[in-house]
């Protein structure tokens, strides 16, 4: 998290920044993590990136991949 929001200061030193997409938190989230620390180490990432969008003021979205789900398989109907 601390290298990410270094590389973001750095990036609104030089110019305009107008927000902060992250395309896959998995990517800055530790690899060798179990299930149980998985919860803690999302909840320190959030409120680091909360903080991070008020000291800079630029909002910052998070996208999040949902797992593959067929509605169909299930006998869900979405419209």
């Amino acid at each position: 998290m601390a290298d990410l929001a270094k590389r973001v200061r750095k990036i609104k030193d030089r110019q305009e920044l107008l927000a902060v997409i992250i395309d896959d938190i998995d990517g800055i989230l530790p690899y060798d993590r179990d299930f149980s620390d998985c919860e803690q180490k999302l909840d320190e990432m959030t409120h680091g990136l909360r903080n991070l969008a008020r000291e800079l003021k630029v909002p910052v979205i998070i996208m999040v991949g949902l797992p593959d789900y067929d509605a169909k398989k299930e006998g869900i109907l979405l419209s």
